[in-house]
């Protein structure tokens, strides 16, 4: 009995895929791929010469005022607040020196009072910007300025406290710490109330 030999172009998969018919599919597409990919190119060539077309304008005025006439008329409820004696992007220059009002005695009055605006950060951070102040600090302190926790240990009497919480510069000339007094913005009693509580 003759033994069956299967033939080169016996079908893989049925009758209409062969290796023959496939090599033949492979040589075509390779064929019309090399003869279409120099008019491809010739064709991102051109497209690429080509200017994009113009934008057109933006819809807001670019030139002008973003609002008409005075902001405050506009926003007529916002609060007017003068800050021609405070450091700005356009003015950075600090109040000239001037030195801190002698006290007439010992401080006295209520700490708390005073511990209570050094935890107030709505005016300019007050102490807690920059410092540690003791078991009571409020969360997320600064840590520019030494830790005062221990500041009633330092020996300091209650002239040298109150200079260095009006301006600094009284006592540190190269000091980074805000002028308190000298830019107003605690007066004179409730930089007192300040020294009271950092003894406490």
């Amino acid at each position: 009995m003759k033994q069956h030999h299967k033939c080169k172009d016996e079908p893989l998969r049925g009758p209409l895929f062969t290796r023959t018919s496939a090599l033949k599919a492979g040589t075509f597409v390779a064929t019309f791929a090399l003869l279409a990919y120099p008019a491809f190119l010739a064709q991102d060539a051109e497209a690429k010469g080509k200017k994009p077309a113009a934008k057109p304008p933006a819809p807001i005025e670019m030139a002008k005022q973003a609002y008409a006439g005075d902001s405050w008329v506009r926003y007529a409820d916002w609060p007017k607040t003068d800050w021609k004696e405070f450091n700005t992007l356009a003015a950075t220059t600090s109040p000239a020196y001037a030195p801190p009002p002698k006290l007439d005695g010992p401080i006295t009055g209520d700490p708390e009072k005073g511990a209570k605006l050094a935890f107030d950060r709505s005016r300019g951070g007050s102490c807690v910007a920059c410092h540690v102040m003791g078991p009571k600090t409020p969360s997320l302190p600064g840590a520019v300025g030494p830790d005062l926790s221990t500041y009633a240990t330092w020996q300091r009497d209650d002239q040298w406290i109150f200079n260095y919480i009006y301006d600094p510069r009284s006592v540190n000339p190269e000091s980074v710490m805000p002028p308190w007094g000298t830019n107003k913005v605690f007066t004179v009693e409730e930089i007192k109330a300040w020294s009271l509580s950092s003894r406490a």
